[in-house]
């Protein structure tokens, strides 16, 4: 059903004029970023004078996010992750070519497991890693970072419940990572768990420096 899903908004596309992903308004001929003029202005954009950077885990070397997680990107972003939205990659991926990371970096995605991954039919930070490398050329590595051991989801976990259960979770290809520059792609950094514990395998497989992006960053 999912696959049928995908494919009905691939040809409806074709069919139907395009709308604004927030509030469904027609869109004028060529719009460039799939929201509309009204929509647009209330983009909870992170105001890094007003919300301070997040404590950096030790491996990594970065953290930028164009969006806080507020509405609605919040809703843009569940609605990729969970409601069968693929093509909301493409509007949300337009925002990360802003993003302070070289275009030499290699980008990786945050991995899901082989289970989430059957259940769900696409890797959401993949499938934005997908939509970047179109509008900013870069290379693009989605097999040196595994996750291989499915673990619970990490919404409504403390953060030390968070790292335990990451624990073991993701494994790094060396002959892939040693001596490269990672950018470490996902949708939400919430505590930095999970960057973290993927940035700490990156490393030990000798990467040279890890920057995280995620497309928005829940403030505390």
């Amino acid at each position: 059903m999912k696959a049928f899903g995908q494919l009905w908004q691939q040809v409806s596309g074709m069919l139907i004029p395009p709308s604004c992903v927030v509030c469904d308004a027609l869109l004028p001929p060529q719009e460039p970023v799939g929201i509309c003029g009204n929509c647009y202005p209330t983009l909870p954009q992170w105001d890094w004078a007003q919300t301070s950077p997040p404590p950096l885990p030790k491996h990594v070397d970065s953290f930028w996010a164009p969006f806080v997680y507020e509405p609605p990107i919040n809703d843009l972003i569940v609605r990729l992750k969970f409601a069968d939205h693929s093509q909301l990659a493409t509007v949300l991926a337009k925002f990360l070519c802003a993003a302070p990371v070289p275009t030499s970096a290699l980008l990786m995605p945050v991995p899901l497991h082989q289970q989430r991954l059957r259940k769900r039919l696409y890797n959401q930070a993949a499938e934005l890693a997908r939509q970047w490398v179109k509008l900013q050329p870069r290379q693009l590595e989605l097999t040196a970072l595994k996750r291989i051991r499915p673990t619970r989801p990490q919404t409504g976990q403390s953060a030390a419940a968070r790292k335990r259960n990451l624990a073991g979770a993701f494994s790094a290809d060396e002959a892939l990572v040693s001596g490269k520059d990672i950018i470490l792609l996902d949708d939400v950094w919430t505590t930095g768990s999970t960057a973290g514990t993927c940035a700490r395998m990156l490393k030990q497989a000798g990467a040279n420096r890890v920057d995280v992006v995620t497309v928005a960053y829940v403030a505390p």
